[in-house]
């Protein structure tokens, strides 16, 4: 093929979650659900009612129990520990975000790495809140919990734990959000 006969494809990108929730919104206005002015709901209820953060890690750690080796499990183990060494809730929440991108990596989905690092600034700022109100050692347990489910690969258990712990963080006795 002659490169002036070459096609050209535009670039193809996947919608970014503000752009779904933009546009949720926009058709909730255009379809009259949504009156114009509208306050909406305060984060935490928004999070918990489009339950965006539950949906993408239980995708992520669904996928990681079905393609990790052995080895990948021990690297978040090994990840796992290095949070546990943190001193400072920066640090700790710095490594908490080490282990969800490494999970994401393992899951074998390409797009959820890319969808962890575009909300890295953000999880970082929440994770520090969580250490400064809760200590480095909660965010340690739960992480270990995480990865004691994924080790033992008990999908049911993991699954029930994803959904205990973010519902704790959304709603329950280790919120982060405050209004």
């Amino acid at each position: 093929m002659r490169e002036e006969d070459a096609v050209e494809f535009e670039k193809i990108s996947a919608p970014s979650l503000k752009d779904l929730f933009v546009k949720q919104i926009q058709g909730m206005i255009l379809s009259g659900e949504l009156a114009q002015g509208t306050a909406l709901p305060p984060e935490r209820e928004l999070a918990r009612q489009m339950q965006v953060s539950r949906a993408v890690e239980q995708l992520a750690a669904g996928l990681v129990l079905r393609n990790a080796t052995d080895k990948d499990i021990d690297r978040l183990g090994d990840l796992v520990a290095h949070i546990a060494g943190a001193q400072t809730p920066q640090q700790a929440a710095e490594r908490a975000f080490e282990f969800q991108h490494e999970l994401a990596l393992i899951s074998g989905n390409s797009i959820l790495p890319l969808f962890y690092c575009s909300f890295r600034a953000p999880a970082i700022v929440l994770w520090v809140r969580f250490c400064r109100r809760y200590g480095i050692e909660a965010l340690c347990r739960n992480t270990r919990l995480l990865y004691t489910h994924l080790k033992n690969r008990d999908e049911q258990q993991l699954r029930r734990w994803i959904e205990t712990y973010l519902g704790e963080a959304i709603e329950g006795c280790q919120q982060i959000y405050s209004e």
